[in-house]
């Protein structure tokens, strides 16, 4: 039993600890709310992030460019120990590449190099003099290799191993790698190595290359000239 003062104050009382069915509604609609929110804001925290994509894709151009070196020349070509004693290689290339064909296991790419400098150090070349006898000079040249072609494997990991081939020129300024062989001289090369992709469509290339010129007996002598050249370089994939 309830006691009630006569002047009605426990009535009172009792109404305004009890909430109105309006007020009530508000309370709900405010909770459901703040509950929507916290489980929205888990959510989105739980959501992992996008991984990176290494995909070398049909139709990617690649501009980038690579230097080597040779710190020795190789007896295989034509020339003899004493010829190929104290000789160096070195070569810089910028590049153009796009991928022709995409497949789960490899990518066949196309590929040009410009070489805008390369380096045949002690040179056997004719002394100024005309006494006729041999003297050593470094040879500067310039040229390209717009046949190239390149077999990449497992295209979709950040790690790609490569093969490829390249033919081309080189124009020298003096008559390599002997004299009475030519200025021009023609090359093919062989490579091998890895591409290390970033996050940005970009990758750091390492490897070994197969570095062969030879005047293809336009000159008085074809003696050619081979060396294993280590390089590394820089691309970018769009």
């Amino acid at each position: 039993m309830r006691l009630v003062d006569p002047a009605g104050v426990g009535l009172l009382a009792s109404a305004a600890v009890t909430p109105s069915p309006s007020r009530r509604s508000r309370l709900v609609g405010l909770l459901a709310i703040v509950l929507a929110g916290a489980t929205g804001g888990q959510a989105s925290e739980s959501v992992a992030p996008e991984a990176p994509s290494f995909e070398l894709a049909k139709g990617a151009n690649e501009i980038g460019f690579w230097g080597g070196a040779a710190l020795s020349v190789s007896t295989i070509g034509g020339l003899d120990r004493v010829e190929t004693e104290g000789r160096r290689v070195g070569l810089l290339s910028f590049r153009y590449g796009r991928v022709l064909l995409r497949r789960d296991a490899f990518a066949l790419e196309y590929f040009a190099d410009l070489i805008p400098f390369a380096v045949e150090t002690n040179t056997i070349v004719l002394a100024d003099d005309g006494s006729g006898a041999f003297v050593r000079r470094t040879a500067y040249g310039a040229g390209m290799a717009p046949l190239g072609g390149r077999l990449v494997f497992r295209p979709a990991s950040r790690v790609k191993p490569f093969i490829g081939v390249s033919g081309g020129f080189l124009l020298f300024n003096e008559e390599v790698p002997l004299p009475g062989a030519n200025k021009l001289a023609w090359t093919g090369d062989a490579e091998a190595g890895v591409q290390i992709w970033t996050e940005r469509r970009s990758s750091f290339t390492l490897g070994l290359r197969f570095h062969h010129i030879s005047n293809a007996n336009t000159g008085d002598v074809n003696p050619g000239l081979t060396a294993f050249v280590f390089f590394a370089g820089f691309s970018l994939f769009r």
